[in-house]
């Protein structure tokens, strides 16, 4: 006998079409206007695929007092949050970056309160990547300090991801604390201590495509021969008339080079190019295409 090893996926399970019922439902309440508690969703799911992943989840359906309730409340917490922990049980793709800083903590206490370490690891990884800039930097590290007690590791790697955001961001220490210094008296001051202390201890990065220091990355500025190497990210230059009036330049907002020869390359999107200036106006012909 033959049996398939293609699987459906086992967020398939959540498609009342697929034919296998669930048998919990879970009600999230939240306080809305004026106090009250209202639930506010719904998720069913299958306690049989909860317990597989959680020792809380199994102790609660098959412990020597399992939960035999049809609507099991969910206090102290957000149908957003408590979603995405059923969505990482049941394995479907989630969207961190559309989480704010605050979502992803509230989804950091239920993967504790539920024991699922994988979802624990995950969030600490996706924590490092959220998006940040000059006006949200300090804020951001701000809130990862609130859970320094509660949530040590992963409020270290957010706060650490503040500290390198500043440390690429300027050329020097120096130019870090007049940023840091012109946001004092805000009520961050915890935040702005913190953020120097580890700023002072951080290397800085290179750029993995021009090598540069990231905080001096030559991100469209010209290509010399001598930088030319297998994999590096060039742009054409939109100003630059080409090499001549019979050699028209490949107009192509990315080239990644493969092979070199002296100020000639071969790239992926190009079968041979010439590094070489525009013989009419000397405008340099590519750009480091780093961004």
């Amino acid at each position: 006998m033959t049996t398939s090893s293609h699987y459906p996926p086992l967020h398939s399970l959540m498609d009342a079409d697929f034919g296998v019922p669930t048998d919990v439902t879970f009600q999230i309440i939240e306080k809305i206007e004026g106090g009250t508690e209202e639930v506010v969703k719904e998720i069913a799911a299958h306690k049989l695929i909860l317990a597989l992943h959680s020792s809380v989840f199994k102790k609660q359906f098959y412990g020597k007092l399992p939960e035999t309730r049809n609507g099991v409340p969910i206090k102290d917490t957000t149908k957003e949050a408590f979603e995405k922990v059923i969505d990482y049980i049941y394995r479907k793709k989630i969207d961190w970056s559309s989480l704010l800083t605050m979502e992803m903590f509230e989804i950091v206490n239920l993967a504790e309160k539920y024991d699922l370490g994988g979802l624990m690891d995950d969030i600490k990884d996706e924590i490092q990547k959220v998006s940040l800039n000059g006006g949200n930097v300090i804020e951001v590290a701000g809130i990862g300090l609130k859970f320094e007690e509660l949530f040590p590791a992963v409020s270290k790697a957010l706060v650490q991801a503040c500290a390198k955001f500043l440390r690429n961001k300027f050329k020097t220490v120096d130019e870090v604390l007049s940023f840091i210094s012109a946001r004092e008296g805000t009520g961050q001051e915890v935040a702005i201590v913190k953020l120097l202390t580890l700023v002072h201890k951080l290397p800085k990065e290179n750029c993995p495509n021009c090598k540069n220091l990231s905080n001096d990355c030559l991100d469209g500025k010209e290509v010399l021969t001598d930088n030319l190497y297998g994999g590096l990210k060039l742009a054409s230059n939109n100003n630059s008339p080409g090499w001549g009036p019979s050699i028209t330049l490949p107009r192509l907002d990315t080239f990644t080079v493969n092979s070199v020869s002296g100020s000639a390359f071969t790239a992926k999107e190009a079968p041979s190019v010439s590094l070489a200036r525009s013989f009419a106006t000397g405008t340099p012909n590519f750009l480091y295409k780093c961004k």
